[in-house]
């Protein structure tokens, strides 16, 4: 099943999907040779795309509130807050986004995530990134 962004209602679709790891809904809206740039990482190609998410997955969960969003025929554009929280104790620092933390604790911050659309309106090129300094809570200690 393919899926595209033809409405905000579609983008609605995609996100809940996202926000509750729904693999299968969310992914169906990348395009097979999707593209996605968040920060330091770089994924070429939807199985690419699907190994990150999967990885990361296991370790944190990760939820995005829309503030902004612009939707046309060709791109989507979003100011979101999102939120990591913490699945296990992370002992490392997280990306470019905060230190370690205890299981249950986590990061809250604002991105800015644009979205490429292709003829189909799936997602072809994804680029997202921090644009406020990230605000870190915690649960019990590391």
């Amino acid at each position: 099943m393919t899926s595209g962004i033809h409405s905000r209602a579609d983008l609605d679709r995609y996100l809940v999907a996202f926000n509750n790891n729904d693999t299968p809904v969310y992914t169906s809206f990348y395009a097979p040779d999707a593209e996605m740039a968040l920060g330091p990482v770089v994924c070429y190609g939807l199985d690419a795309i699907k190994d990150f998410f999967a990885t990361g997955r296991m370790v944190i969960s990760e939820h995005i509130a829309p503030e902004t969003v612009i939707i046309s025929d060709h791109a989507v554009a979003i100011t979101a807050t999102i939120t990591f929280t913490a699945k296990v104790d992370i002992k490392e620092p997280f990306f470019d986004i905060g230190p370690a933390v205890a299981k249950g604790g986590g990061y809250t911050t604002l991105f800015t995530i644009f979205y490429e659309l292709n003829e189909d309106k799936q997602f072809k090129k994804i680029y997202a990134g921090r644009v406020k300094p990230t605000k870190t809570f915690r649960a019990g200690k590391l």
